[in-house]
């Protein structure tokens, strides 16, 4: 009974062993067939590679012809797809239109061919990590989510209403622990200086190919897509007026071409990678930005035939605390950006050329101020934000996904900000602009010797405009030479000074000057009869001592005389300004150690004179305008 029972088991042992064997049998031919299917090369594509044999690798190949030392055997109307040779880095694709003998080469006669000229139907889905060594690549596939229906690609993109989404790959390097983070396949430090950016920090990132292309009955859907995920900090210095932008190449690589084997066909991809940085000003004054991020981007594009158009892939996610700012004086804006480039293509011929990067900006006006009440120091409204910046092509340079895809731009909408913020110090921020460091609150100066010494003369007044401090003020008792002297300055040195004086300062000099005087505005101080002086009953109703219209005028010194030695001025140049009687327009010549207070005063009645000089004798597009408008705002106080 015993026997009976074991070999019952034992034959039902064998027939499970054997179905089960039938069973695995079966699927495994039935996933080669669906292989095959999922997948079909033309009949009459032909394949070069490395490992093909020596004598049928071709020994030249040029735009238009393949040569080879033996007959290969091709026939007009084949399809060659070359992989990574020693005569083709690039590999190509090419269809033979006609074949010669030259002495003891073939050359086979060709044009471009695309990828439907090689596949009846195929579904290839790639994702290659760029590394500086050598690339890695994972194939994915597509299912069906059974919940919902949805389209899924595993482990690189997903398709849900047509958009595509680019999901992490989780094969992140291990953590650094000196620095908390994710150590990067690519990663930069960088300083760079171009008067008057200087622009430093440092990034990390990984970089992705995503290759996406499905043929069938003669039609395509393809694209690529470049992912990266990338870290850094970046500090800009800008330190004078300016309005230009700057570039600079941080470093570039040109990757190891990559190939890939899909069906026996070899797929050569081409990979190049920049890295830049970017500083650009449109302001008057100096500036200072920096900012931390962590993003992930992708972009690039997809084509179908059957539409004939391309669909953009454009996304970016951020982390960062914000854009920091700091500043002396600041109106305008300016913006510091890290960018990485990416071109890359199949068979060095078709693919894109994106660049994205992450700009932070600062425009609006701010400026340290005196007014102790104010938080940070600064005063003033600003509107600080961190952008995307995208830029790309679909670059044709020889078809290869498909004759109706042509060379066009990409990504030409401009994309929110990443994050903003609107800062201001208070909300009557511009009267916190125009807080001087005499205490007194307001963009105008009024000279003080009249109330000091509380005697009737005239009263002047002139706007103190942001980016300029009072740096001096002396006011005389009635004995002294100078009535009143005060000083404004810039962060630059540059200063506008006015002076009060007894009578004219005098001095000897052996120097004497020659000048080219020249009206560049109209002034707003129109002379009277001064307070503290009698009517002259002969001119009662004319301007003071007839001085007539005020200007600014523009002093160009062209010429000097060493009067002991010379017979001839020498060439010289250099320039300063001052608020003249309009008379003095024209060439004038003058000397003596106060030269410039003395000839470029006016009497009313002794003089007064309000003149801008740089230690130089030079000054930028934006301080000229702020020094004419100081010297224009000068007129008797209100």
């Amino acid at each position: 009974m015993k026997k009976k029972i074991l070999r019952t088991i034992i034959v039902f042992v064998v027939v499970f062993v054997a179905m089960l064997i039938v069973i695995l049998g079966y699927n495994k031919l039935q996933d080669r067939n669906k292989q095959k299917e999922d997948t079909i090369v033309k009949k009459n594509v032909k394949v070069i590679t490395s490992e093909t044999n020596k004598e049928k690798q071709p020994v030249s190949v040029t735009d238009d012809s393949i040569i080879f030392n033996l007959n290969p055997g091709y026939k007009k109307g084949d399809v060659i797809v070359s992989g990574i040779t020693s005569t083709s880095k690039n590999g190509f694709i090419r269809k033979v239109i006609g074949i010669e003998n030259k002495g003891d080469n073939c050359v086979i006669k060709t044009e471009p061919a695309v990828l439907t000229d090689v596949f009846e139907k195929a579904q290839i889905y790639k994702r290659i990590k760029l590394t500086e060594e050598g690339n890695k690549s994972v194939s994915y596939s597509i299912g069906k989510d059974g919940n919902n229906g949805d389209v899924r690609v595993q482990n690189a993109m997903s398709e849900i209403d047509n958009s595509y989404r680019t999901i992490m790959l989780a094969d992140k390097k291990e953590t650094d622990d000196e620095n908390n983070g994710i150590e990067y396949v690519f990663g930069q430090k960088f300083e760079k200086e171009s008067d008057p950016f200087t622009i430093s920090g440092e990034t990390g990132f990984d970089v992705w190919l995503d290759i996406k292309i499905e043929i069938k009955h003669g039609n395509i859907t393809c694209g690529m897509a470049i992912k990266s995920k990338e870290e850094g900090k970046i500090l800009l210095k800008c330190g004078k007026d300016w309005n230009k932008e700057k570039e600079w190449g941080l470093w570039e690589k040109s990757l190891p071409n990559y190939e890939f084997v899909v069906a026996g066909i070899p797929i050569v991809v081409t990979n190049k990678l920049e890295l830049n940085a970017e500083a650009g000003a449109e302001l008057e004054g100096n500036i200072g930005l920096s900012y931390e991020l962590a993003s992930e981007t992708t972009t690039g594009f997809e084509f179908k035939s059957k539409t004939g158009k391309v669909k953009e892939i454009k996304e970016i996610d951020y982390d960062s605390d914000g854009l920091q700012w700091e500043t002396i004086s600041v109106s305008g804006e300016a913006s510091a950006k890290i960018a990485i480039h990416y071109i890359s293509k199949l068979y060095g011929c078709s693919g894109i050329d994106v660049s994205a990067g992450i700009s932070g900006k600062a425009e609006g006006e701010a400026n340290q101020t005196a007014n102790t009440d104010l938080e940070g120091g600064y005063a003033g409204s600003l509107d600080l934000s961190i952008n995307p910046e995208i830029q790309g092509e679909l670059i044709v340079d020889i078809p290869v996904f498909a004759e109706d895809l042509k060379k066009q731009p990409l990504f030409e909408a401009k994309m929110k900000p990443l994050w903003s913020k609107h800062w201001e110090s208070s909300v009557k921020w511009k009267d916190d602009l125009e807080w001087t460091e005499t205490g007194k609150q307001g963009s105008k100066y009024i000279t003080r010797y009249s109330e000091v010494n509380n005697i009737a003369c005239p009263v002047f007044q002139f706007d103190v405009p942001w980016g300029w401090k009072i740096e001096s003020e002396e006011v005389g008792n009635g004995l002294d030479e100078i009535d009143e002297k005060v000083v404004l300055t810039n962060e630059k040195g540059v200063t506008v000074t006015y002076w009060a004086c007894q009578h004219q300062l005098g001095g000897k000099s052996e120097l004497m000057l020659k000048a080219d005087i020249s009206k560049v505005a109209d002034s707003e101080f129109k002379p009277t009869i001064p307070d503290g002086v009698g009517v002259d009953e002969s001119s009662a109703d004319e301007p003071y001592a007839n001085l007539g219209t005020m200007i600014v005028a523009k002093i160009h010194v062209t010429g000097e005389m060493d009067m002991k030695i010379d017979m001839e001025y020498s060439d010289c140049d250099s320039v300063f300004y001052a608020v003249v009687p309009e008379s003095y327009v024209g060439e004038r010549e003058f000397i003596g150690q106060a030269g410039e207070v003395d000839e470029f005063s006016f009497p009313y009645p002794t003089p007064y004179a309000f003149i801008a000089e740089s230690a130089d004798g030079t000054f930028t597009a934006g301080e000229e305008k702020q020094i004419i408008n100081i010297l224009k705002s000068f007129k008797e106080a209100e």
